[in-house]
């Protein structure tokens, strides 16, 4: 299964990164920031969003963030999630 996981540079996605491979999953991490498991940076927008994903795991905190080029202002990760 293809499991997205997001805010993968933190503590807990890096965790479940490594439990979903041994278990045989596709972890595709997601953060703001780059890390280890982070397979993306940025923000849910973009191209790889097609990436045929299966599953997500929401695990990141976005406090005062503004994604780029997001048209939906509610994407953009003001405040906090």
């Amino acid at each position: 299964m293809r499991v997205l996981l997001t805010g993968s540079s933190g503590w807990l996605s890096r965790f479940l990164a490594s439990r979903l491979r041994a278990a045989g999953h596709v972890a595709i991490g997601l953060d703001i920031v780059p890390g280890a498991d982070t397979h993306v940076v940025g923000c849910f927008t973009g191209p790889w969003m097609g990436s045929n994903i299966e599953s997500a795991s929401h695990s990141g905190l976005m406090f005062a963030v503004r994604c780029e080029g997001t048209a939906d202002p509610r994407l953009s990760g003001r405040g906090s999630n």
